[in-house]
C-alpha cells in the first residue's frame, strides 16, 4: 500500500459525527479570519474493505513497535531450561547501551553500573565458553561483544580482556584468522598484553605462512622481555623456546613461498614475452645477497627459425 493510501485511511478515520453535526456547524459558522466555513461531506459508513485495510495498517505499526524489543538471552533460556538452573536469571531482558554513548567520561556512580553489567556479559560468556561445543562457543563470542558494547570505551585494559576472550573462542573454533584479528585488537587497547600475545603467536603459528611466522616469532621475542621484567623466569624460558623453534619454520616457509611467488612471475612473464619470441628461461635471477633477487639476461636463446 502506498503512504498516501495509508495517509487517506488515517485521514478518514479521525472524521467524526460531532465535527459534521448541524449545532456544531451553526455554532461554529465563521473561520477566525471571519471566511464561512465550507461543510464537511458526512461521514460515510466505514465499509469492510476500509475496515481491514485500517487494520492491516494498525497491525503493521505494532509489529513494527515490536521488533525493536531486545532478544538477547532467548537462547541461553533455551539452553539452560534442560538443567533447571539459571532459567530465571537468563528470562530478564538486557539493555545494551550504544557505544557511541560510552567514549564520555561518565561519574564514579555509573561507570561502576556499566563496567558490572560488562562483567555479567563476560561471565555469561566464560559459561558458554567452559560448555566447549561450537554452538556455546559462538554464544561466548555473542556475550563478548555485548560486553564491550557495554564498558565504556576508555577502559581499554577492561575491554582489551574481552577481546582476547573473544581469540580464544576463535581459535577453538579453529578460526584462527579471526583469533588473530581479535588478538590486534586487545593488544591495540593494552600492548603489553600477554595473554593476547601468547593468543596471537598461537594462532599465527597455526596458520603458518611467513609472514604469520615472523609475527608469531617477534611475539615470543616480546614475551621473553616481559616475563623477564616480572620475574616470571618458567613462562620466560618457555617464550625463548617457542621463538627458537620457530626459526627453521620461518626459513623454509619464506623460501617456499619465494619460489611460488616466482613461479607465478614466471608464468606472467612467459604470457607477455611470448609475443616476442622470447622466454623467462632467457633471464637469469639470483639472490643479490640483500634479500632480494637480480635479474641478467642470457641462459636459453630461442630456436633460430
Amino acid at each position: 500500500m502506498k503512504i498516501e493510501e495509508i495517509v487517506d485511511e488515517v485521514e478518514e478515520l479521525v472524521i467524526s459525527d460531532d465535527d459534521t453535526s448541524e449545532p456544531f456547524l451553526k455554532e461554529k459558522h465563521l473561520d477566525l479570519e471571519g471566511k464561512p466555513i465550507k461543510k464537511r461531506a458526512p461521514k460515510k459508513k466505514e465499509s469492510e474493505e476500509t475496515k481491514q485495510r485500517r487494520d492491516g495498517v494498525e497491525s503493521r505499526f505494532r509489529n513494527d513497535r515490536s521488533s525493536d524489543l531486545n532478544q538477547d538471552k532467548i537462547e541461553e533460556v533455551k539452553e539452560d531450561d534442560k538443567d533447571k538452573s539459571g532459567a530465571t536469571e537468563d528470562l530478564k531482558e538486557e539493555s545494551e547501551p550504544e557505544e557511541d554513548d560510552l567514549t564520555q567520561k561518565f561519574a564514579p556512580e555509573e561507570e561502576k553500573k556499566l563496567v558490572d553489567e560488562a562483567e555479567e556479559f563476560k561471565a555469561r560468556g566464560n559459561k558458554w565458553f567452559k560448555k566447549g561445543d561450537n554452538d556455546s562457543l559462538k554464544r561466548a563470542i555473542n556475550r563478548y561483544d555485548s560486553a564491550l558494547r557495554t564498558c565504556p570505551v576508555y577502559l581499554h585494559q577492561t575491554r582489551a580482556i574481552y577481546w582476547s576472550n573473544k581469540a580464544a573462542c576463535y581459535m577453538k573454533l579453529g578460526d584462527d584468522h579471526k583469533a588473530v584479528e581479535s588478538c590486534n585488537q586487545a593488544l591495540g587497547l593494552d600492548p603489553d598484553y600477554v595473554k593476547a600475545l601468547n593468543r596471537r603467536a598461537a594462532a599465527n603459528e597455526k596458520i603458518g605462512k611467513w609472514s604469520n611466522l615472523q609475527s608469531a616469532s617477534d611475539d615470543y621475542n616480546k614475551l621473553v622481555e616481559l616475563y623477564g621484567k616480572d620475574g616470571n623466569y618458567i613462562e620466560r624460558d618457555k617464550a625463548r623456546k617457542n621463538g627458537i623453534a620457530l626459526e627453521s619454520r620461518i626459513k623454509t616457509a619464506a623460501t617456499a613461498e619465494t619460489q611460488e611467488m616466482l613461479g607465478k612471475l614466471k608464468d606472467i612473464g612467459n604470457s607477455f614475452l611470448g609475443k616476442f619470441g622470447m622466454n623467462t628461461d632467457m633471464f637469469n635471477m639470483a639472490p643479490d645477497g640483500k634479500g632480494g633477487y637480480s635479474m641478467n639476461f642470457g641462459g636459453n636463446q630461442p630456436p633460430k627459425e
